[in-house]
């Protein structure tokens, strides 16, 4: 059993048709936008590991330092990241008594507490 169509129908489904299939410039298009898809993934990754190394390294380098390859090491940079102890005494780089710093308590509960 065979089905006739109209006389107009037949042009019709045959564009319809051609439409539906994919052409070479939608594939072209749709593989391009998949490669740029995939290259701002990557630069994304890139980016997060970039940053997760420098919250690693303990010193902060400034314009113009010069620097080697070994400053680079773990090693350096363990060395960067112990805390070391200050080789002078704060009071006394600022000639400062601290005992003189301290107020009586007394002074301070008539001030502090009303209706004494």
């Amino acid at each position: 059993m065979s089905i006739r169509l109209a006389p107009g129908l037949g042009p019709q489904l045959r564009q319809a048709s051609n439409l539906l299939q994919p052409s070479a410039v939608g594939q072209t298009f749709k593989r391009t936008a998949a490669t740029t898809l995939m290259s701002l993934k990557r630069e994304e990754l890139l980016e997060q590991e970039n940053y997760a190394i420098q919250r690693q390294l303990p010193r902060q380098w400034k314009v113009g330092d010069v620097y080697a390859p070994h400053d680079l090491s773990g090693a350096e940079a363990r060395k960067w990241r112990k805390r070391h102890r200050p080789t002078t005494d704060a009071f006394d780089a600022l000639s400062i008594n601290p005992l003189s710093l301290y107020k009586a308590g007394t002074s301070f509960s008539l001030v502090m507490i009303p209706g004494c």
